[in-house]
């Protein structure tokens, strides 16, 4: 049986064996519980978090204080990859080959059932799906089965973790008490909106200093558009169609069709002289579909016609299911004359288009609305309306609903009109956004840090508490409380579980929010637990615990390994940080 190597992570940590090297090798960053970190590895997952942080703008120069909080995230991913790979070394945890097909096989992802692959007359084929799992033919699917090691190992650490911890009588005692039993509470809780503070322009400049990358925003263009095909007047149509009879003739006879690319065909720009690679018979623009089957190679399909353009195809190679075609691709030749005139018909609704904006002469029209996001100076091109740079560098001083003329469109014959539907290019008007939103946080800040206080004010002295003397406090004694209880509904408010789970130490939860409230809630009496319940049940209360606690406990014993670990660093970025990643 072939056993898998087991990679977790986003990337491949490259560890010495050693432990005895010298600490100032320039190969290494540190070293994590005794194992060395390559300083490749190390540079190679801060940078990955440098450009995540600029978002790919080469401009942005990150803060001292930004570039010691990519270290540090760095250092916790690399630690966290050092411990659980240690973990599954110590306990020999294995997944073998046999294991990730057998989960496969057993259930298929959904997006291989969908895809299309696997069917036979448009049903799921196991047996083809199967053969492509063992072979990786015709679909390589080894991307999936690198997730599917991932869920495995994940699932065997966890249940080595549980296997692993010992479980106290004292462990399962504060369970208990802290599942099983109730108490009294005063709940006290308080509107965030009844208190209004003041936020300065200093202050929300201030956090605009200290968080920029946490606002940080590539400016960008999102734009909305039609098209409108030009139509050729009859006889422009009739004068093509003898052009393209009388080049088909000629190609029909032996002439040569890369020539006849060349001078004739508007797709130059799309493929080498029209050469398109190979496709599958299926996947043949349905037009020629059927005259391609029955052709061989060296022959000349008859011209064909969809939207105003004539195409001539040559069969280059073919297989039994798939063929390589030299496309020559000819629009219907329009006379300045007839773009003007078309123009001028599609210049007497621009009215109209302009007062109701593009969607809604849409719907009047009956026309299809295309869109185009996170246009900006390097990312100007749109595949249907070529090159945007002049449009965009227009567009600074634009405001958003804006909509430019009708832009004509040569290569492609069309008429195309385009409406702004959110400018971010324009600096100002984004920073008037961001620093408003600021200003909204720090107003929830405040409130909550006014309603906070003022709870645990009345909080630490409750039995002087006169409930009809505390408003905008309010005030509710809630009896025989228990965790099970869940979720409670009083008057205009809820109790979540964070307050329904009792507190060991009693007193009361720490204050916190939900949309518009902030909360506190006293414990006067707690664990009134029945011990003759304890006693009778201790062993059915134990198998709770233990799968109550493996919930969560993945995420709990890899934080405290984190914490614990033992690390040594001798590299750090900001030693050649240049701010030029």
């Amino acid at each position: 049986m072939r056993k898998v190597l087991i990679i977790m992570g986003l990337m491949l940590i490259l560890i010495s064996c050693s432990s005895n090297a010298n600490n100032k090798d320039d190969r290494y960053a540190g070293e994590i519980n005794g194992q060395l970190i390559d300083r490749s590895v190390y540079t190679t997952s801060f940078l990955y978090n440098y450009r995540e942080l600029t978002q790919g703008n080469n401009n942005y120069k990150a803060t001292d204080k930004e570039v010691s909080r990519l270290e540090d995230k760095t250092w916790k991913a690399l630690i966290r990859n050092v411990v659980i790979s240690q973990f599954i070394a110590e306990n020999n945890l294995e997944v073998t080959q046999e294991e990730v097909n057998d989960t496969l096989l057993t259930n298929p992802p959904q997006i291989f059932i969908e895809s299309g692959y696997f069917s036979t007359k448009g049903n799921f084929d196991m047996d083809k799906y199967r053969s492509s799992i063992l072979t990786n033919d015709p679909i390589n699917t080894d991307v999936i089965k690198y997730n599917y090691y991932q869920n495995i190992t994940m699932q065997k650490i966890q249940q080595q973790l549980i296997k692993n911890a010992e479980i106290s009588r004292s462990d399962v005692e504060k369970y208990y008490q802290s599942n099983y039993s109730t108490a009294d509470i005063i709940l006290l809780s308080m509107d965030l909106n009844s208190y209004e503070p003041t936020v300065t322009n200093k202050e929300i400049e201030l956090k605009w200093e200290n968080d920029k990358s946490q606002y940080y925003y590539e400016p960008s263009l999102s734009i909305n558009y039609i098209l409108q095909d030009i139509q050729p007047a009859k006889k422009e149509i009739e004068d093509t169609k003898t052009t393209i009879d009388s080049l088909y003739f000629v190609l029909s006879q032996g002439g040569d069709f890369d020539s006849a690319v060349r001078e004739f065909s508007s797709n130059l720009n799309s493929y080498p002289l029209g050469k398109m690679p190979f496709l599958k018979l299926d996947n043949v623009p349905e037009i020629i579909r059927g005259l391609v089957a029955s052709a061989q190679i060296g022959d000349i399909i008859s011209p064909v016609r969809k939207n105003n353009v004539w195409y001539i195809y040559k069969i280059l190679e073919k297989t039994k299911t798939m063929v390589k075609l030299q496309e020559l691709k000819h629009p219907v030749q329009i006379s300045q004359n007839t773009i003007l005139k078309r123009r001028e018909e599609f210049r007497q609704i621009e009215g109209l288009i302009n007062q109701i904006g593009i969607q809604n002469a849409a719907e009047e029209y009956g026309w299809e609305v295309r869109r185009a996001d996170n246009l900006n100076r390097q990312t100007v091109f749109v595949d249907e309306l070529g090159d945007l740079s002049d449009l965009i560098n227009d567009a600074y001083d634009k405001p958003d609903g804006y909509i430019y003329p009708p832009i004509y469109n040569k290569s492609e014959r069309f008429l195309v009109m385009v409406q702004i539907d959110q400018n971010r290019l324009n600096k100002k008007k984004d920073l008037e956004i961001l620093f408003n939103d600021i200003r909204n946080e720090i107003l929830i800040e405040k409130q909550f840090d006014f309603v906070s206080k003022r709870l645990r004010s009345l909080a630490e002295n409750y039995q002087e508490i006169i409930p009809d003397q505390i408003d905008p406090v309010n005030y509710v004694l809630l009896k025989n409380v228990a965790k099970e209880t869940r979720l409670m509904k009083i008057d205009d408010f809820q109790l979540n579980q964070e307050i329904l789970s009792l507190s060991s130490k009693g007193d009361y939860t720490k204050c916190f929010k939900d949309d518009s409230t902030g909360y506190i809630a006293i414990l006067l009496e707690k664990n009134r637990a029945d011990k003759e319940y304890y006693k009778n049940n201790y062993y059915i209360i134990q198998g709770e615990y233990r799968k109550d606690d493996s919930k969560n406990y993945f995420d709990t014993w890899i934080a405290e390994k984190i914490n614990k670990a033992k690390v040594k660093k001798w590299f750090s970025m900001k030693d050649v940080y240049k701010g030029n990643y």
